[in-house]
Formats: structure tokens, sequence, C-alpha cells
């Protein structure tokens, strides 16, 4: 006889990342300052037209969010990003500072740093997503820094931003890449003609954008115990990144910050303000939410898990 469980997960489509599940993921957009004006990067994520965080703000919300991850046995995972974090001066005492409480600490960087100031963050980061902008990177500078960060023990990811017009350039970057480091995670990066939206892929040819898909088994649905693996990118390029009408675990396994200090369950907004890490109300969820977009955009909003009753029981 088919227990109840069993009858539950008949029909079931789940969406979940193939990430560790003991970590509680935070995305925070700390700032919006940066010195790079790339072509396709939205001027609201690089202008510096935002106030810088203060200090004491975002230690404190370290505290609280390492004490929510604390709560569920889990280990509070931090991304920053921005901007360029390394441009603002107290980035590597906030990084530290996640770092001795006991998080997991990570950060997106362009790279366009001093190898100097480069090995001070090596030491309290324990991953480092470095990012390489054709228009500016000095590839040279690029390999130095990332062959650093690797002899520092640092677990080091790199997306290659790929403009339609310097493909193969870039392709050849890629390919020294991972010839000289196989342990790396490289991804080809996906470009948008709206940035921030993310509704628009850039002009790719067919042979550009098949190349762009399934790189990385992120993503696991599993359907009556067959499971399929994709990506961000492949979801997003095949119009299947619609989840409307799902349960959707944003903002209990992971959450985003803000650069105004705003807290949100996901890039999304829906459902989803909980606070300011200025506030001492943050509102932390126990349920999931019932997603009613059309479309989840955001490579962030994507991995938190995500499920539905195709059939009736």
């Amino acid at each position: 006889m088919q227990s109840a469980n069993s009858r539950l997960m008949d029909g079931l489509r789940l969406v979940a990342a193939t990430r560790l599940p003991n970590k509680f993921h935070i995305n925070w957009w700390l700032m919006n300052h940066c010195s790079w004006a790339c072509s396709y990067c939205n001027e609201t994520i690089r202008k510096g037209n935002i106030d810088l965080p203060y200090l004491s703000d975002c230690k404190k919300f370290i505290d609280d969010a390492s004490l929510f991850a604390t709560n569920q046995n889990k280990t509070a995972s931090i991304e920053f990003t921005g901007g360029e974090v390394t441009e603002w001066t107290d980035f590597l005492e906030l990084l530290t500072y996640a770092h001795t409480q006991g998080c997991e600490t990570q950060f997106r960087t362009n790279g366009n740093v001093s190898l100097d100031k480069w090995q001070a963050y090596t030491v309290v980061a324990d991953s480092i997503l470095i990012e390489y902008h054709p228009e500016y990177t000095s590839t040279a500078h690029f390999l130095l820094i990332v062959n650093a960060a690797v002899d520092a023990g640092v677990s080091v990811n790199i997306n290659i931003n790929m403009l339609k017009d310097s493909w193969e350039q870039s392709e050849l970057l890629y390919n020294k890449i991972i010839t000289k480091w196989p342990l790396i995670r490289v991804a080809k990066k996906m470009l948008f003609d709206d940035p921030v939206f993310n509704t628009t892929p850039q002009d790719y040819t067919e042979e550009q954008t098949a190349k762009l898909k399934r790189q990385h088994n992120d993503i696991k649905i599993t359907v009556d115990g067959i499971e399929e693996y994709t990506d961000y990118q492949t979801l997003v390029l095949e119009g299947t990144n619609n989840f409307k009408g799902y349960s959707c675990w944003t903002g209990i396994e992971q959450l985003v910050v803000d650069a105004w200090g705003r807290v949100y369950k996901g890039h999304c907004r829906k459902n989803g303000f909980m606070g300011n890490i200025k506030d001492k109300n943050i509102v932390w969820p126990t349920l999931p939410m019932i997603c009613t977009l059309d479309a989840c955009r955001n490579s962030f909003d994507i991995l938190a898990t995500k499920s539905i009753q195709l059939t009736k029981i």
C-alpha cells in the first residue's frame, strides 16, 4: 500500500539548487560605486549615487543573520557584491568581521586592485568570484590575481562576460584558464540588453547561444523521481524560468540586501520586504511564499527551492 508521503510526491515538481543544504545564503548588494563603466552594465549598479552603508549597521546585521542561520542549524554564507566592493575603504574590515563571526565569506570583484591589497582579501575570504570584463580588464593582471587567490587556498570562481563582438578573444581566455586551473569553475556569462531586469539576452549567434547553455549543473528538477539538471542561463534562454504558482523558499533558504540596506526575500521583491539592516525588527519568514510572477529572472533568486503539485492526490 502506498504511503501518504509517497502519494504526495506523485506529480510533485521540485526545483532545487545542487549546492550544500547546510548554508543560509545572503546575496548582499553592498554599494553601487565602480570606477569602470562597462557598456553592458546598468548605471544603477555602478553610478555611485547611493550613500555607502555604515559599518556598524552592517556588522549588526551579520550578527542577526548568523543567529537566524544558527537557529536553523546552518552557517550564514554571505556574498558581497557591488558596484566594486574593493573600492570601499571599509570593505576589508567588514569582510574580516564576517569571517571572524564564523560566516562563510564570499565576494564578487573585477580584481582591479594591487596584489598587496589583494593578498589581504584572500586571508579572510572563503570564496571569490572574479569577473573578467573585456572592455576594461588587463588580462595579465587578471591572471596574476587568480593565481594569487589559488595559491592562498581560496575557492575561486570566474565569470567571463561574453560580448558577441569579442567572443573569440574571451573564449581563448576561457580555454587558457580551464587548462591551467582545471579545478576552477569558469562560466561564460550571458549578458542582457536590459541588465538588472534581465528580460532580453544580447543578440548572440545560434552557435554562441548554444555555448551559453548547460555549463554547470546548478539546478536539479525532479518529477516523479526523474531528475534533470540545468542552470540559470539555460532556463532563461529556453524560456522555462516560469515558476508562477510554485511554493518558493526564498527568504527561508536565502535573502538579499540592497545598497540602501533593505532586506528582501529575493531580488524579485515579490511579497518580500523583511526590514532594513538599521532596524531591530527584521521579519524572518518561516513559510514559503507563492510565486505570482511570469518569470524568475535573477541568477540568485532562481536557486531557492520551488515546488508545485502537478496532479491531484
